[in-house]
């Protein structure tokens, strides 16, 4: 089995074990080498560590995502090509005239899908939400350039809070997501956390501490609607604090590791996107304040 290994620290990357069976340096999760989408990121210190600090851009109440048309891409103007944009309503085919709305300057991306039909003028995939109409919220990630993962694992320190205009249902969101399609970053696997529902006193909440879901077909509302907790887990968090990650995938089968132990706190027999290499990404909800640190992907071909 060849392995490629990426040792990424937020100083300087090590790449070890390429092709060539060269060692070479790299700079890969320097701010400028991610791919923001809906997100800002800057280098800063966190609890004494050096990190990268990861926050939403969306604007104060822009509309959530939702399936609808698939179509042409829109911009912020309706009926234009051009941008990314929101695909909120009509049939598949691009919508009545191809009404597509943008986020933010038509940044804000999704897969949904209407009723079937021929496809729109526009051509291409429409960004809107969950496919059938399901729900999903606008990605946000930062896509770490120049790896591609498909099986192998991925190892992170991650420390997420709500920050200081979240609601009242913030958790502190934070995670990875992998399996990332590269034309049309929607889609992806994605293991994340829920830091403030570690010590809640609730214990349905604590129960939902961890969490997989796959975009967009399957975001974690639907998985928890037909397969109530095989897709959630428990895990001792605290919100704000450093929590190690560690992600294995091997085919269909992944499995989520916490704070260095042996056994799996989470594991998934059935991955959604299961063999369909791609990037992986810093993920957070937008009413996270959320910091990375010291990640390591090797990944197995």
């Amino acid at each position: 089995m060849r392995s490629s290994v990426f040792h990424m620290t937020f100083l300087a990357v090590i790449a070890i074990g390429m092709a060539s069976g060269r060692a070479q340096d790299s700079d890969l999760l320097k701010v400028e080498n991610l791919d923001l989408l809906n997100v800002k990121a800057e280098r800063t210190e966190y609890k004494g560590a050096s990190a990268v600090n990861v926050t939403g851009t969306r604007q104060q109440g822009a509309p959530d995502i939702r399936g609808g048309a698939r179509g042409g891409r829109g911009n912020a103007q309706q009926g234009q090509r051009g941008g990314r944009g929101n695909a909120q309503q009509g049939q598949r085919g691009g919508g009545q005239g191809g009404q597509r709305q943008g986020a933010q300057g038509g940044q804000a991306r999704g897969q949904g899908r209407g009723q079937a039909g021929g496809r729109g003028p526009g051509g291409g995939r429409g960004p809107g939400g969950g496919r059938g109409g399901m729900f999903t919220r606008a990605e946000s990630l930062a896509i770490v350039k120049n790896v591609d993962f498909t099986n192998g694992t991925i190892e992170v320190e991650v420390a997420g809070r709500p920050n200081e205009n979240a609601g009242a249902n913030a958790r502190g969101f934070i995670g990875i997501a992998f399996h990332v399609d590269k034309a049309e970053p929607v889609a992806y696997d994605c293991f994340y956390i829920r830091p403030t529902n570690g010590r809640a006193d609730d214990q349905l909440r604590r129960n939902h501490s961890l969490q997989y879901m796959s975009h967009p077909d399957y975001p974690w509302m639907r998985l928890r609607n037909e397969t109530p907790g095989l897709y959630e887990s428990y895990a001792d968090l605290v919100s704000g604090e450093w929590t190690k990650l560690k992600i294995e995938v091997d085919g269909d089968k992944a499995r989520l590791y916490m704070h260095g132990a042996e056994q799996p706190s989470l594991i998934v027999n059935d991955l959604k996107r299961a063999g369909k290499g791609g990037p992986i990404a810093l993920w957070i909800e937008q009413s996270t304040d959320a910091f990375f640190r010291n990640l390591v992907v090797t990944a197995a071909d």
